[in-house]
């Protein structure tokens, strides 16, 4: 139940989609809401149970797993959801912050992609860059409030120092996608060999 309510968190994806003190209930609107993050949920329960999900971090399941990949620097695919998270931030979850680099004041954007309890950020390093705003946009169009929400993260984590979370370097709208694979053969095929198997086996995750 654990595992359920990290990924699935019903009462949060509701009270935490609306403003503070706004808790009207407009079920024509998130009962499909609500239906697309279970069957997103549902898929990636499938290909973790074939194997194509097995590489795949958590940030509530493998918070210690992804603290050591960002010590390491490994490359890693996390999944995530981007639902709306803090009303005062863009798309109540991203945030452009000043950090010191090169010797001189830049701009980034924080993507914050855990939970008050497991907190795992995405970081793009120039906020105003032409691919930072087609990766905005993209979490913006597709992942944020009432879209998808879930998604396939890919790339090379590393620590925020500061506070100690681990995060993950996006540099290219690529990184975010739908699925584990971006193969839709290993996809497709990917329960063909060992499905069973692997239902019945719980499995240490490792970065890829």
């Amino acid at each position: 139940m654990t595992l359920d309510r990290g990924l699935w968190g019903i009462g949060h994806a509701v009270e935490g989609f609306f403003f503070p003190g706004d808790f009207t209930r407009d079920y024509d609107r998130l009962l499909p809401w609500w239906w697309l993050r279970e069957g997103i949920v549902q898929d990636f329960r499938r290909w973790e149970a074939e194997g194509i999900g097995r590489h795949v971090f958590i940030p509530s399941v493998h918070h210690d797993e992804l603290v050591a990949a960002a010590h390491d620097r490994k490359t890693i695919t996390v999944f995530v959801d981007l639902q709306p998270k803090n009303p005062f931030v863009d798309q109540g979850i991203m945030k452009d912050v000043q950090y010191i680099g090169e010797g001189s004041t830049k701009v980034g954007t924080v993507v914050y992609a855990g939970s008050s309890s497991h907190r795992f950020n995405l970081w793009i390093d120039d906020a105003n860059s032409t691919e930072a705003r087609r990766i905005k946009t993209l979490i913006e169009r597709r992942y944020s409030r009432t879209g998808r929400n879930y998604a396939y993260v890919h790339g090379k984590a590393f620590t925020y120092h500061k506070k100690g979370i681990p995060q993950i370097q996006i540099e290219s709208a690529d990184q975010i996608r739908d699925a584990p694979s971006k193969d839709p053969l290993k996809l497709h095929h990917s329960g063909e060999a060992y499905h069973l198997a692997a239902a019945s086996v719980k499995v240490k995750r490792v970065a890829a």
